[in-house]
């Protein structure tokens, strides 16, 4: 059995630094944060994210429309499904119409080290993987915890030479 490294003490939340959006239309959720949130300046990704990831044991892809933006310490995430081999994005939204909900809250390793001893501890019984990328520049998962939380969890590990020119570009507001 594998130690359950998100056990009570062992403080893996203090990597917390994000949250995220799923949208319908990412154009839509930026005039709403502006407009009601006074969150002004985004870091709006010019062209859609393709990735491949691994949902259980298939390789699946999803394709995502993406915009950032720093308040503070913390990172808000916007993200528009395109394509959803992962089931994760497009199926908590209507098929029509406008929409945006909470979708995940991030945790972000800083050390490479802490990344894969998170990973090779982590009790997957526990805590399901919804799916994940082993890329070698930002390896990522996202925890389904809608049982236990209503949402999911993501956690990554970021090549702070190779991730710096998209991370120092998120404007701050």
């Amino acid at each position: 059995m594998k130690k359950d490294i998100l056990k009570p003490g062992l403080n893996v939340y203090k990597h917390f630094f994000q949250m995220a959006y799923i949208t319908t239309d990412l154009d839509q959720s930026i005039k709403i944060f502006k407009e009601f949130y006074g969150i002004e300046k985004f870091l709006v990704v010019p062209e859609p994210i393709k990735k491949e990831v691994i949902k259980g044991s298939m390789l699946v892809t999803y394709e995502v429309k993406l915009a950032f933006a720093n308040i503070g310490e913390i990172q808000l995430e916007l993200i528009q499904p395109l394509q959803d081999g992962t089931g994760c994005y497009s199926s908590l939204l209507p098929s029509s119409g406008f929409s945006q909900m909470f979708h995940h809250f991030g945790c972000k390793f800083n050390d490479r080290k802490e990344w894969d001893d998170f990973r090779n501890c982590l009790d997957t019984d526990k805590h399901h993987i919804a799916f994940e990328s082993h890329d070698s520049v930002s390896p990522f998962l996202y925890l389904d915890e809608t049982k236990n939380l209503g949402h999911y969890v993501e956690y990554m590990w970021l090549d702070p030479e190779k991730s710096a020119s998209l991370w120092d570009a998120i404007p701050q507001n």
